[in-house]
């Protein structure tokens, strides 16, 4: 099953911290904002901390890379890609995310950060690995050039699926 991924660099922890901030004045800013296309319930339970909608889930996704946005995180790109355990480009950048969130996880997407840190110690052990035939200049995977922007910006790379 093919998705889109969309990248972004923010600090994870401001992202988070949306979550059950009781932020009346973003909850307004967000609800008001016409390049919405989520219902302004889902973006209430988010800045509410609940309660959830199961039925929901893949909303909170939506929601929530909006409201990334709208705090500003940076846009990094959108990719075309698969999950797959062969594939480093795919399978590295999302294995593991969505772990201890109070949202419902949604079936078709996702979302998921890794810290800058993280990703600079990946490209370091990239940068010594031939297995993959690691060039900067030549990158031929996705995952190294979000890491790369990650550890430029020193800022956390954030994923939706």
């Amino acid at each position: 099953m093919s998705h889109i991924m969309r990248a972004f660099l923010i600090d994870w922890a401001d992202l988070e911290a949306v979550i059950g901030s009781k932020d009346e004045q973003l909850l307004a800013r967000l609800c008001s904002d016409e390049r919405r296309r989520q219902d302004a319930r889902v973006f209430q339970a988010i800045i509410e901390g609940g309660p959830f909608d199961p039925s929901s889930a893949e909303d909170y996704v939506d929601a929530l890379e909006f409201i990334c946005e709208a705090i500003g995180g940076e846009f990094v790109l959108d990719a075309d890609f698969r999950f797959s355990n062969e594939d480093f480009d795919e399978y590295e950048l999302v294995n593991g995310l969505n772990n201890g969130s109070i949202l419902p996880v949604a079936e078709g997407g996702g979302w998921g950060s890794r810290c800058w840190e993280a990703c600079a110690e990946e490209l370091e052990e990239l940068e010594d690995d031939d297995e993959y035939d690691y060039e900067e200049d030549e990158d031929p995977y996705l995952v190294v050039e979000c890491m790369l922007a990650s550890r430029e910006a020193k800022k956390d790379l954030v994923c939706f699926w």
